[in-house]
């Protein structure tokens, strides 16, 4: 359903252009939930917002690759076509929604203006639709909710409220950026049921974006680790987490804090920071903090191998 090939994003500087996507593949099947992981500054979310066409450009742009979605090119299709596709057959559950809801109208209201402008319902037909949305997405007293301003709630009720937005015209494909951040334990895991559920129900493709591999855990099918603008792993996620292959998943995977009891043992950490966009290191962009470097890594930049059955790794040691 959706095919990114060699997918470049640039940002524009003063100091000239800088890669910040660099050649990503990716690919969602319907019914498929596939994760995109890694650390803050990695470029998922530049990722994802390059699906939409919703990079800020100036200083953002698409510089080369391919979008593809049921077999339309996205890259070159006319603004108001791609307006028209997204938030109808491609939505977004965007990563912090009292940013993304507009704080002078009604949740309902907000809901309602999607039907309305993608599929010209009526606007007593929408408002009794943003009911059944709310109430779909396990948002309690619904009726009440309805008139209530994103800040009358909580964070939890102003996502499952997004998350009814992004659903309302019964889109193909669901990109979720970091959909449980800074939500309490207990409200993941319940917005994290209410997508797998919605995902399973309604056959969508869905696109999630996050950091937290108890996430992976609980709803992908396949995971994309990235780093640096780059893809390095990818896999379905039983044969990543039974066995990673490159030396930052399994950084990542042995810095989750499960089973770690109060006081056995200190918590793993991946030394250093993602680097700048501006200031990637020469060979491989992992290098300068990986425990199995080599010298080949400072100097060439791993090709994409494929050492099992559905999986690729950008790493010297295959």
């Amino acid at each position: 359903m959706l095919a990114v090939h060699g997918l470049h994003v640039r940002l524009q500087t003063e100091r000239g252009p800088v890669p910040a996507v660099r050649g990503l593949d990716l690919s969602v099947d319907r019914g498929e939930s596939v994760c995109l992981v890694g650390e803050s500054g990695c470029g998922k979310t530049l990722t994802a917002l390059a699906v939409l066409r919703l990079l800020p450009s100036p200083p953002l742009e698409i510089a080369g690759g391919s979008i593809r979605f049921d077999g339309r090119e996205l890259t070159t299709l006319p603004p108001e076509e791609m307006r028209r596709l997204r938030g109808r057959r491609i939505a977004m559950v965007f990563q912090e929604p009292m940013t993304a809801l507009n704080p002078v109208f009604t949740v309902g209201r907000q809901i309602a203006e999607v039907l309305e402008v993608h599929l010209g319902t009526p606007p007593s037909e929408a408002r009794r639709a943003a009911l059944e949305l709310l109430e779909q997405v396990g948002v309690p007293e619904p009726a009440s909710r309805i008139d209530a301003y994103p800040h009358q709630l909580s964070g939890g009720l102003r996502q499952r409220a997004m998350i009814a937005m992004a659903l309302a015209c019964a889109p193909d494909l669901l990109i979720a950026d970091e959909p449980t951040t800074a939500l309490d334990v207990t409200v993941q895991a319940q917005i994290l049921d209410l997508l797998a559920r919605l995902q399973r129900e309604r056959g969508l493709g869905l696109l999630l974006v996050t950091h937290n591999l108890g996430v992976v855990a609980q709803v992908a099918h396949r995971v994309l680790i990235m780093y640096a603008g780059r893809i390095v792993e990818e896999a379905p996620v039983e044969a990543l987490f039974a066995h990673p292959r490159h030396p930052y998943t399994r950084g990542l995977l042995a810095s989750v804090p499960y089973g770690v009891a109060e006081g056995t043992r200190r918590l793993p950490a991946i030394p250093g920071t993602v680097p700048p966009l501006e200031a990637v290191p020469a060979g491989c962009p992992f290098h300068d903090r990986c425990p199995e470097v080599m010298d080949v890594c400072r100097r060439v930049e791993p090709a994409a191998r494929r050492p099992g059955p559905g999986v690729t790794v950008r790493c010297h040691l295959f």
